[in-house]
């Protein structure tokens, strides 16, 4: 995510943007832990897997770094998050 954004929540938060890099690291923590509850998420899931629409949506949520493992990993969900 955009460093702008937890510069927001951190302002949101404290008053200031002094938690912006603690609410990064637990953004990650948070991904990393729950790894298979992302990808296994309804909003993906939802989508019927016959026509890919579900690959599509989850590659969309991605950045575009993540977005490049996915293609390079033959769309490994984990190594992407």
């Amino acid at each position: 995510m955009e460093t702008a954004f937890f510069n927001a929540v951190s302002l949101a938060l404290v008053g200031d943007e002094t938690q912006m890099s603690l609410l990064r690291l637990l953004e990650a923590v948070e991904l990393l832990l729950n790894c298979e509850f992302y990808i296994q998420h309804p909003r993906f899931t939802l989508f019927s897997s016959a026509d890919h629409q579900e690959e599509k949506l989850f590659s969309l949520c991605l950045t575009r770094e993540s977005d490049n493992v996915y293609v390079n990993t033959n769309k490994s969900k984990q190594d992407a998050i």
